[in-house]
């Protein structure tokens, strides 16, 4: 009894275990062996998660495993909605000589993401503008002065989710947009190895725009899909490519291989050649 009770009491500290002031954080990581350090503020999720569970005992903790062992094998790191940073991160982390490259168009994020990396001392490349299949400039809608984890391009997904925007202002404002020709160009990238895509909805145009290098090289790919009518046109688009599909259980940590893609209610998937799978499962990845 006296076990049971001293994990239940372990359990409920880690639910609400929160850091004593704003400033920077070490966490473990436990797949390359060092520390990594990552900026707290009151309004960090992501990083409150990683702070009670560890790097890879919470919040996407299967993904990013995955994403660690297939940082190892990668040269060219592309991480689309980079958010705060912690794929890039990673990334980096285990795979220091690789060249990476973090997409936030979010100012309060880019600027969570830009102390990160410095703090590490990481040679992380970053933009802060939206990859999409166009050049220009787009409407997205963030919560005023927080941190933002669900914005899209053209359109206000908070107004979906009051739950989630509660009382906070909602701002409407301006950025830049790149296509993929843009990032190819300035940063001479011929193939990309690994590619994570977090873009709340807007994962077709991304897709679109980097097909050049999907049919050619045919990168590993984390994906996270909002929408049905997406995930099928995305299914149409890679279609044609020798790719298999993978559903990422975050809780059971492990990998499903499944037929096509779905909007996933929040859970990634994995994209690979059947190659890779050979790969992961030298890191006895469980798969399905």
């Amino acid at each position: 009894m006296k076990k049971i009770a001293k994990k239940i009491l372990s359990l409920a500290f880690n639910r609400f275990h929160r850091p004593d002031s704003e400033g920077f954080i070490e966490v473990y990581d436990d797949i390359s062996c060092r520390s990594i350090y990552l900026y707290w503020r009151n309004d960090s999720y992501i990083e409150t998660e990683i702070y009670r569970h560890g790097l890879y005992g919470g919040w996407e903790r299967q993904s990013l495993a995955l994403w660690a062992y297939l940082s190892k094998r990668s040269r060219c790191i592309l991480d689309v909605g980079a958010n705060t940073g912690i794929y890039s991160l990673i990334s980096k982390s285990n795979s220091p000589f690789a060249k990476i490259i973090a997409i936030e168009p979010i100012d309060v994020n880019f600027e969570v993401l830009h102390n990160n990396i410095i703090k590490n001392n990481f040679s992380i490349i970053t933009e802060k503008v939206a990859l999409s299949n166009y050049q220009g400039s787009a409407t997205m809608f963030a919560l005023k002065n927080k941190l933002n984890y669900m914005t899209q391009i053209d359109k206000n997904r908070y107004a979906l989710h009051p739950e989630i925007a509660k009382n906070h202002e909602i701002s409407k404002i301006l950025v830049e947009v790149k296509s993929f020709d843009y990032f190819a160009f300035k940063y001479d990238i011929e193939d990309i190895d690994l590619i994570k895509v977090d873009v709340e909805g807007s994962e077709l145009s991304v897709l679109e725009t980097l097909w050049p290098i999907l049919s050619s090289n045919l990168p590993s790919i984390i994906l996270e899909i909002i929408g049905n009518d997406s995930a099928d046109r995305i299914n149409e688009l890679l279609s044609t490519l020798d790719y298999d599909y993978f559903s990422i259980d975050e809780i059971g940590r492990r990998i499903t291989k499944v037929d096509r893609l779905w909007d996933n209610n929040h859970q990634n998937f994995l994209i690979c050649k059947a190659e890779i799978l050979e790969y992961l499962k030298g890191f006895d990845v469980v798969i399905g």
